[in-house]
Order: structure tokens, then C-alpha cells, then sequence
């Protein structure tokens, strides 16, 4: 039993690092997502994509060690109830250690959905902000060759009348 209960609690610290590690990465790819915003919305959509990936991967991950910690824990508090206080008290910390792992690992997930939703607004604002501008752009162009049509007829004019006066 102690080696049970020592390889879950090995089983725990694994998961434990390894979903700090995914979360690490997670923000990290968030970061260099809002940095590329910058460069292109193209780039920005694929970046969105690969973290909705990362994001799903990572819930069915987590609810998979869940499940399957939750399933170890049971089998374990079965074949504990004949075992010493002792081992009873070090399973009940392993237990609020897994509830804590969930919480936290929810709280992760929560926030970089949150971060998501946040940069897809963002994106959406730019490209709105983006077709404002080149609306501008496009109307400034249109006047200009407006403006240089009748200025290139006006020059036309007066010099068709200044030969007509040097005639």
C-alpha cells in the first residue's frame, strides 16, 4: 500500500509539473500570438488556431490524468479503509492535492480562454480600424486624381492658349 500510495503521489507530481509545463507554454505562445497581431491578421488567425488546438488537447488531457487520478484515488481509498492513520492522513493530502491540481489547471484554462477571446477581439477591432483607414485612403486617392485630372486639364487649357497667343 505504501507503494501505492507512493507511486500516485509520484503520479500527482508528474502531472503537476507537466501541466505547469503546458501552461508555461500556453503563455508563452499567447504572448508571441498578441506580438504578431502587430505583423499580419493572417498570421494572428493562424496563431489564434494553433492555440484553440493547444487549448483542446489541453482539456482533454487534463480531463483524462483527472479521471484517471480520480479512479487510482478510489481504488486506493478502498484498500486503505484496513490500513494506519497514517497512510488514511497522506491520502487525504493526496486527495485535496488532485482537487487542487483541478482548480488550478481550470483557472489556466479559464484564463487563456479568456486571453483568446480577448486577442480576437483585438484582431477584430485592428481589421476594423485597418479597413477604416484604408477607406480613407481609398477616398484621399480617388480626390487626388480628382484634383490632378482637372489641374493636368487646366495647365492643358492654358497652355493650348498661350500657343494660341504666341501664334
Amino acid at each position: 500500500l505504501s507503494e501505492q500510495l507512493g507511486q500516485l503521489d509520484s503520479n500527482v507530481r508528474e502531472l503537476n509539473a507537466t501541466t505547469e509545463e503546458a501552461v508555461m507554454e500556453l503563455n508563452n505562445q499567447q504572448r508571441r500570438t498578441e506580438r504578431e497581431l502587430q505583423n499580419t491578421t493572417t498570421e494572428l488567425r493562424e496563431q489564434l488556431d494553433k492555440l484553440d488546438t493547444a487549448i483542446t488537447v489541453l482539456n482533454a488531457t487534463t480531463r483524462e490524468t483527472v479521471e484517471e487520478l480520480s479512479d487510482q484515488q478510489q481504488r486506493t481509498q478502498d484498500e486503505l479503509q484496513t490500513t494506519t492513520t497514517e497512510l488514511s492522513e497522506q491520502l487525504g493530502q493526496l486527495d485535496s492535492d488532485v482537487r487542487e491540481l483541478n482548480a488550478t489547471t481550470k483557472e489556466a484554462v479559464m484564463e487563456l480562454n479568456n486571453q483568446q477571446r480577448r486577442t480576437e477581439r483585438e484582431l477584430q477591432n485592428t481589421t476594423t480600424e485597418l479597413r477604416e483607414e484604408l477607406d480613407k485612403l481609398d477616398t484621399a486617392i480617388t480626390v487626388l486624381n480628382a484634383t490632378t485630372k482637372e489641374a493636368v486639364e487646366e495647365l492643358s487649357d492654358q497652355q493650348q492658349r498661350t500657343q494660341d497667343e504666341l501664334q
